[in-house]
């Protein structure tokens, strides 16, 4: 609060034979405080944590691997979880371009899983230093390459590889897409220890 203060001083003046009283007044005031607002601190972002990266390799990227692609994907989206992981896929003997198989598509199809815009890639020796987890159909895979972080399904999951349907009935098909898709768990699990062993290594 502002405070007031008021001194008066008396003095007689001769003037013209009367004497008059002036008062001299002298008015202060408390300097006001002077406020200094406090900056906001600035945030600091959150460095945003790249996604966990799977590629999945079989022989020629259109059934196995394919399928693989579009139920983990599918299964990764039901999730929330697109922000967390990335999927891809590649065949040792693929030819680029090709598309997915149509008993791969009416497997999944059966299962009422959307399949996803595939083109066959060839698996490239650089393409495991890329990603968190390769994840081998069958152990013939995996022995054509050499990658620390690669590994094959019955490895995971602790059950068999995922046998090649190709030549024979849709029926095939969707026996190994089901597989495929009680896999989803632990594969995910693998991926992200993976990460975290990397990170820890930083």
């Amino acid at each position: 609060m502002t405070t007031l203060t008021v001194q008066e001083t008396e003095k007689e003046v001769q003037k013209k034979g009367e004497v008059t009283v002036e008062f001299e007044q002298t008015v202060e005031f408390d300097e006001p405080e002077e406020k200094t607002e406090a900056k906001p601190e600035k945030k600091k972002r959150a460095k945003k944590e790249p996604k966990i990266k799977i590629l999945f390799v079989c022989s020629g990227n259109t059934c196995r691997s394919a399928m693989a692609e579009s139920i983990f994907k599918n299964e990764i989206k039901k999730k929330k979880l697109t922000a967390k992981y990335d999927v891809a896929s590649c065949g040792l003997t693929a030819n680029e371009g090709d598309g997915i198989s149509p008993s791969s598509r009416a497997a999944l199809a059966y299962l009422d899983i959307p399949w996803h815009k595939h083109k066959a890639k060839k698996f490239k020796d650089e393409m495991p230093q890329k990603v968190d987890l390769v994840v081998c159909m069958t152990r013939e895979h995996k022995a054509r390459f050499t990658a620390t972080n690669s590994f094959t399904v019955g490895e995971i999951t602790g059950r068999g590889d995922v046998p090649d349907p190709y030549g024979y009935p849709v029926e095939a098909y969707i026996k190994v897409a089901k597989y495929l898709c009680e896999c989803v768990e632990p594969i995910l699990d693998a991926a992200g220890y993976l990460r975290e062993k990397k990170n820890e290594k930083k």
